[in-house]
């Protein structure tokens, strides 16, 4: 399973995404890699670290499409 680095995602978003609804989508994108990630990882606490991840991600997608 490829690794996903949740901040350097986060940040190359942000570096190349305008604020607003595109940006919310790309980090929804990310939250769907990190949800497909749960549930191909067969670790628990791996498992709770990556939906940890995604819950924040999914806050911060939120956020952006209320700009």
């Amino acid at each position: 399973m490829p690794r996903i680095h949740v901040q350097s995602e986060i940040t190359h978003i942000r570096a190349q995404t305008a604020p607003g609804p595109e940006r919310a989508a790309a980090l929804r994108q990310l939250v769907q890699r990190l949800q497909q990630a749960v549930r191909e990882e067969p670790d628990v606490q791996a498992k709770y670290r990556l939906s940890v991840l995604g819950r924040h991600v999914q806050r911060l997608a939120d956020d952006e499409g209320r700009r």
